[in-house]
């Protein structure tokens, strides 16, 4: 979402590797300057709502993610 910079991230994976996560915040460090919040709707079948206060890294967001894991987006 921002290129080689430092984040912080929490979420409900077991493991860095874990690919059955459906709940993630990013904060870009160090000054915790933006934040992604992505939060299931639904888990079948599984929605994920991608919400920032940063105008456009929601978006990013939900594109890297249609890219990476397939899918589709809507408002």
């Amino acid at each position: 979402m921002w290129g080689g910079v430092d984040f912080d991230s929490d979420g409900n994976s077991e493991t860095p590797a874990d690919v059955n996560w459906t709940e993630l915040t990013l904060t870009r460090r160090p000054h915790n300057d933006e934040r992604v919040d992505i939060d299931p709707v639904s888990e079948d079948p599984l929605v994920l709502k991608i919400s920032s206060a940063t105008p456009g890294l929601a978006r990013r967001t939900a594109e890297f993610l249609t890219r990476l894991c397939g899918g589709s987006m809507s408002r």
